[in-house]
Parts: C-alpha cells; structure tokens; sequence
C-alpha cells in the first residue's frame, strides 16, 4: 500500500530534522507565530457563527492569496478543542477538507456547522450562498 503524500513528507521532515513529528503540533502562542499566522487567527475569530469562508479566502485576507494550504496545516494545528472557529474554514467549494484527514475532526466539524445551522447538500456541501462569510459585504 502506498503511503499518502503528508505521511511521505512527515518522514523526510524527520530525517531533515531528527525529530519526531508524528502527532499534532504543540499549541503555539502568539510569541511563536509568524505575521501569516497571527494573521489566520485573526481573521478565523472573526468569522460569525453560521458562517463559513474558505481557505482561500483566508489566505488572501492574511496578505498571502496563493497560501491556502498553509491555512489548512495552521488550523490543523490547533486541535479539536481549540477555542478558535476553525471548523468554519472549508474548501473552495464548499466541502469539509478535515474529512479526508486520518484526524476524525470531519465528522466532528460538519456536527459544529450544522449546530450552528449551516446546512450541507447531498454532496456534502455546504449548500446556500447565504452561509458564506464576506466581510467586504456582511462584516
């Protein structure tokens, strides 16, 4: 069985390194972050319950438009129970990226959303316009 890309890249950051990274990432705080990071957490608390942005966009807030990924492993990196929304962070299209995540946080993310009443399509989706966050529109 082949290994998935991130297990495959976790293994030549640990040979780089010489460190073991093979669980979640401590909790930073605000004097580790970099500018990017500070930023990403801002704009993700400011996103209002029974909305949703996407990484993207996140990115683009923060001054880096072509980083989403960077936005997916900084919000990877809280945990579950961190007090920051990141479950309101989705895919461009609307999906809950955290479901192909070995994690188990997909489920728990579309249960936070639906809390909150986003709705999701059939395709798991979330599936209104109206639940898509755009301060320069709705701030």
């Amino acid at each position: 069985m082949p290994l998935a890309w991130g297990v495959v890249a976790r293994k030549r950051i640990v040979v780089k390194l010489g460190k073991k990274i093979n669980q979640r990432p401590h909790q930073t705080t605000s004097a580790d972050m970099s500018p990017f990071q500070e930023s990403v957490h801002r704009i993700v608390a400011q996103i209002p319950e029974g909305c949703v942005t996407s990484y993207g966009a996140v990115a683009a807030m923060a001054g880096q438009p072509r980083a989403a990924r960077g936005v997916g492993w900084i919000l990877n990196g809280l945990g579950p129970d961190s007090d920051l929304p990141w479950w309101r962070v989705v895919n461009r299209e609307g999906a809950l990226s955290t479901m192909k995540l070995p994690t188990g946080t997909g489920p728990l993310q579309r249960a936070r959303l639906e809390e909150e009443g986003v709705i999701f399509d059939s395709e798991g989706q979330v599936s209104e316009d109206r639940f898509w966050w755009r301060p320069d529109l709705n701030p």
